[in-house]
């Protein structure tokens, strides 16, 4: 019989997602999330963007569950997925409609093809250096952008259909010790970041009120660029605690 020491040393493998955020809008670069308020700040910070590199400051759910500068349990990743979520334009809902069509398609199709992601261990080692194209998301929002007809192109980054096999799937499992230190590095060059950096916005919506009287709504315009690793997690057997 294991004794109570050896019991609570015992550890479950359980599937996981671990995810985490990049945020460009309106005041999104308030906190000091990592996030931006705009392209102009995104594009000047485009060499050193960085997922998984310790907690966010009161970043919310849906876009992070990293707990802490360390996870407090080991990792076994297989699989990578970049997700692009944009709002339709840059503009409030009475500017011109052009940039609704246009910026849902060509900022996407910038960020995936003049983006490049690497992989680091330990903050020395690199383990996988790729375009952002070639993480495709697996999950998230697909189809059409702006009336639900299909786009004129489809930008894997961005509108991954959602089965399993459209990821990025590493050779070997990558292996997280507990209390390990890594992350994912993202990496904007140009005409890309040129093209950004005096880019407009991201503003916020004015939506006009549904309610006669009612006031003007403001949403703020802001531009998700999720990563997320698919595996598995080391945690103690459930119930463990218990035992003593």
């Amino acid at each position: 019989m294991p004794s109570q020491a050896q019991l609570r040393d015992l550890r479950a493998s359980e599937p996981w997602l671990i995810y985490d955020s990049i945020c460009i809008g309106p005041g999104a670069g308030d906190v000091d999330n990592g996030w931006f308020n705009s392209w102009t700040e995104f594009a000047a910070a485009g060499d050193k963007l960085k997922w998984f590199f310790g907690a966010r400051k009161l970043a919310p759910k849906w876009a992070t569950n990293v707990s802490g500068e360390r996870e407090d349990f080991s990792l076994y990743l297989y699989q990578g997925m970049f997700e692009i979520v944009v709002p339709p334009g840059v503009s409030g809902l009475d500017r011109s409609g052009v940039d609704q069509t246009v910026v849902p398609l060509l900022v996407p199709y910038l960020l995936s093809t003049f983006l490049s992601m690497q992989m680091k261990l330990g903050g020395v080692d690199v383990t996988l250096v790729l375009p952002a194209s070639h993480l495709p998301a697996s999950t998230g929002i697909v189809g059409g952008r702006t009336d639900g007809a299909a786009g004129p192109t489809s930008v894997p980054g961005s509108v991954g259909v959602p089965a399993a096999q459209n990821t990025w799937k590493f050779a070997e499992p990558q292996s997280i010790p507990r209390q390990g230190r890594w992350s994912m590095e993202g990496f904007l060059d140009e005409p890309a970041r040129g093209f950004l950096r005096n880019l407009e916005g991201p503003s916020a919506k004015q939506v006009p009120a549904v309610v006669a009287g009612g006031d003007t709504a403001v949403f703020p315009n802001w531009t998700v660029l999720r990563v997320s690793m698919r595996g598995y997690r080391n945690v103690q057997l459930r119930g463990a605690r218990s035992s003593g």
